[in-house]
């Protein structure tokens, strides 16, 4: 149960869960858990419901999550410091190499392309 739920701070009996066919069958708060908790237990934040009842209604209670963004990270601006046109940057595979902003990065490939010069 998220934090800012409409149900934290009502009891089961005030919640409604009941009306609409739903059972809980045990209640988890933190580290306990709670069989069959009675109906005048108040809900509070992060609590977990293990409930029974018609698919429909419980999946109608989940909140909407937002998308998640993939991160995507900056290459870098410069060449490896070994990527020159003998050895096309394969000497550091499987190196961490520090970056022109100061940060430490793990290589796990080389891009070798034939006939260009690597900057």
């Amino acid at each position: 149960m998220p934090e800012g739920s409409e149900f934290v701070g009502q009891t089961l009996a005030e919640s409604g869960l009941r009306e609409r066919d739903i059972t809980v069958l045990t209640l988890r708060r933190g580290n306990v858990v709670i069989p069959n908790p009675k109906e005048s237990r108040t809900l509070e934040g992060e609590d977990r419901l293990l409930c029974f009842g018609k698919l429909e209604e419980m999946r109608s209670m989940i909140p909407t999550r937002r998308k998640r963004r993939a991160k995507v990270r900056k290459l870098l601006d410069e060449a490896l410091p070994d990527a020159d046109r003998g050895s096309g940057g394969t000497q550091s595979v499987g190196k961490e190499v520090e970056a022109g902003d100061g940060e430490r990065h793990h290589v796990c490939g080389a891009i070798i392309v034939a006939g260009e010069d690597v900057p």
